[in-house]
Parts: C-alpha cells; sequence; structure tokens
C-alpha cells in the first residue's frame, strides 16, 4: 500500500524541506553540540533518498538507487545555492552539502543491510 503513496510522500517531503530550508533558524534551540547541523542534513537527506527510492523502485525504474542519489545530492547543492541568493538569513555551507552527500549515499549500505535482513 505504501508504493501507491511513494511519489505523494515523496514530494511532500521534498517541499516540507525546501520550506525548512528557507525559514529562519534564529530561534531554535542549541542542542550543545557542534555538528549537529550537519547531522540533522545527514538524516534529513538520507530519507529524502531512501523515499525516492521507494518511489523509483515502486516504478520499476533501472538503477533507481543511483537515481535516488544523484537526485538527493543535486536537490541539496540547489537548496544551499537558493539559500545564499535568496535569504539573508541562510546561507551557502560546503559543508552542508557534503552531509547531504553521505546522508545519501548511505542508502546504500542501509538498503543492503535491509535485504539481507528480509532474506533469513
Amino acid at each position: 500500500m505504501l508504493k501507491k503513496y511513494a511519489l505523494v510522500i515523496a514530494i511532500v517531503y521534498s517541499v516540507a524541506i525546501t520550506i525548512l530550508s528557507f525559514i529562519s533558524l534564529k530561534n531554535t534551540p542549541d542542542l550543545g553540540i557542534d555538528f549537529a547541523d550537519k547531522l540533522v542534513h545527514f538524516a534529513i537527506y538520507f530519507l529524502f533518498a531512501l523515499l525516492w527510492f521507494n518511489h523509483f523502485n515502486s516504478k520499476k525504474i533501472p538503477k533507481s538507487i543511483v537515481k535516488s542519489i544523484l537526485l538527493a545530492i543535486f536537490y541539496g547543492i540547489v537548496i544551499e545555492v537558493l539559500q545564499e541568493s535568496l535569504t539573508n538569513s541562510r546561507q551557502f555551507d560546503y559543508y552542508d552539502i557534503v552531509s547531504n552527500a553521505i546522508g545519501a549515499m548511505l542508502i546504500v549500505p542501509y538498503l543492503q543491510l535491509l535485504k539481507s535482513y528480509v532474506k533469513k
């Protein structure tokens, strides 16, 4: 049943990321971890790539893992560039892009682990 709504879920999640990427974060609580922002980017783009993989895979699109990872990386770069050019409260950060990319790429071992777990 979830596969039936995979595209809608992926699009809604993508829109949510876009909205959250352009709002001011001045009043957000400090977690006390220097790299907490990078962990958030990692998790957000891991889920982004996973959701788009779920859509591509449900449509039997060849190389769905590669396409979902490339989409996540490209999307993250576009968001960073737009933050720099369209907002005063957010700025471009290369480390955010790296964190986004690592999060997206880690769906590969996750899916391999999940596949081996489901086979047992």
